[in-house]
C-alpha cells in the first residue's frame, strides 16, 4: 500500500497486463515503483494512491527498457490495461463505478482467478438466469432495450428488495486480443450474454444466477467458437470480469482470464 492518508478518500487502481508480449513488466507511478515483475496475463489488486496526475512507466522488468510513458488522471477507482495497439503498447482506462447495491453486498477479498486455457472443455452445471436480463440494466446485446450494434448501457441504480436479486452476481467482459474482431459472448446452447463487443471494449456488469458456467467467445453473428471457457464458478454476490487477451492464430494464443472485482470502499 502506498497511501496512507488517514483524512482523505484515496483513489484506486488496478493494473492488468494483457498485451501479448512475453517478459513481465515493472510500473512506475510518478516514478515510484508499484509492481515489479507483472506477468502477462496476471493483475495487480486494487492499489490505494492520492487522487492526482500521474505519470506511469512501464518497463520491460529484464533489461529494464522503457516500453510506455502516459499521463493519467487518477481519482475514483480505475482499472488500467496494457494492451497493444499496431504493434505498441498502449493503455486502456476504464472507470470503475460503484451504486448502492455494491456498497451493501459483502466485501469479498480481490485478486486473480486461475487463467483458463482454450483446450479445455467442460459441461455447463449452471444456468444463466434470463429474468434477470430482461431490463435496461443488462449489457451488450441483452434485454428488451437491446439495439443492433455496439451499445454501452447506461449505468442504473434501483431497489433490490427480491432475494434472488441480492443474491445475484455480475459479470462482464473486456475484450483485450488485438487481432480478433468483434465477437459474441454465448452459453453452448447459444444463448448471447454480450454482443458484438469490439477490440478494447469493456462492458457492463450483467446480473447472473450463481452457478458454473461453460462460456464461448464467438465473431460476431457467427457460429463458430474460436475460445471455451470452461468452470467459470460465480458465487452469490460475485463481482468478475472475464479478460479475452492473446492472439487468434498467433503467440501467446487467445485465452481467458477473470479476474475478481470485489474491492475495499
Amino acid at each position: 500500500m502506498i497511501y496512507n492518508d488517514q483524512f482523505e478518500q484515496p483513489a484506486r487502481v488496478r493494473i492488468v497486463h494483457g498485451a501479448p508480449m512475453a517478459q513481465p513488466v515493472d510500473v512506475y507511478l510518478n516514478d515510484r515503483l508499484v509492481v515489479r515483475g507483472l506477468p502477462y496475463g496476471q493483475s495487480t489488486q486494487f492499489i490505494p494512491i492520492p487522487r492526482g496526475m500521474y505519470t506511469v512507466k512501464i518497463y520491460s522488468t529484464s533489461g529494464n527498457n522503457l516500453l510506455l510513458t502516459k499521463n493519467l488522471e487518477i481519482e475514483g477507482t480505475k482499472v488500467v490495461t496494457a494492451t497493444t495497439e499496431d504493434g505498441q503498447l498502449v493503455l486502456r482506462v476504464t472507470e470503475e463505478k460503484m451504486d448502492f447495491y455494491d456498497q451493501m453486498m459483502p466485501q469479498y477479498g480481490f485478486g486473480m482467478q486461475p487463467q483458463m486455457g482454450m483446450n479445455q472443455m467442460m459441461p455447463q452445471t449452471g444456468m444463466f438466469d434470463q429474468s434477470m436480463c430482461d431490463s435496461p440494466m443488462c449489457g451488450y446485446g441483452m434485454g428488451k432495450g437491446w439495439q443492433s450494434g455496439y451499445q454501452q448501457a447506461p449505468y442504473q441504480t434501483g431497489e433490490y428488495r427480491d432475494n434472488k436479486m441480492i443474491e445475484s452476481a455480475r459479470v462482464r467482459f473486456a475484450h483485450f486480443s488485438p487481432n480478433a474482431p468483434a465477437v459474441d459472448i454465448t452459453l453452448p446452447n447459444g444463448t448471447v450474454l454480450f454482443r458484438n463487443v469490439p477490440y478494447k471494449a469493456v462492458t457492463d456488469y450483467i446480473r447472473v444466477a450463481p452457478g458454473t458456467y461453460t462460456l464461448q467467445v464467438r465473431p460476431t453473428g457467427s457460429n463458430q467458437v474460436v475460445l471455451t471457457v470452461p468452470d467459470v464458478v460465480i458465487n452469490p454476490n460475485d463481482m468478475k470480469t472475464i479478460y479475452a487477451i492473446g492472439l487468434v492464430n498467433d503467440t501467446p494464443g487467445l485465452e481467458a482470464v477473470i479476474l475478481n472485482d470485489r474491492r475495499m470502499i
